[in-house]
């Protein structure tokens, strides 16, 4: 099972640079996806070789050959790059490619109000 793509997607912001606050995984779908019962998300930080934090993320109807996701909740104030595992019951396969850099910040409040 391999993996072309893993990109993140985000409201503002270039994709050579770290993306900041991301709201979605987008990946390209293992050859094998009609066999795949799910995929997991990993979140590691940068150069490493085992994840912080891991997501089942299960399975879905692919647009095309991509499959997108919503991101899961991940800490603010940590640099991160993401990668994908394809499951097929209790075999895995290797960690995709890593996506591009990403992390969160706070987010700004919705609504202000001055009052007397």
């Amino acid at each position: 099972m391999a993996f072309a793509l893993l990109s993140l997607l985000f409201p503002v912001g270039v994709m050579a640079q770290t993306v900041k606050n991301p709201v979605k995984a987008v990946f390209t779908v293992s050859p094998d996806h009609e066999s795949v019962t799910r995929y997991e998300l990993g979140f590691f930080l940068p150069g490493a070789s085992a994840p912080v934090q891991v997501s089942d993320i299960g399975t879905g109807a692919p647009s095309g050959t991509d499959l997108e996701k919503p991101l899961p909740s991940f800490p603010i104030g940590v640099t991160y790059e993401a990668r994908v595992k394809a499951w097929a019951n209790a075999v895995d396969s290797e960690w995709s490619a890593p996506s591009n850099l990403f992390n969160r910040g706070p987010l700004a409040p919705t609504a202000v109000r001055v009052v007397k």
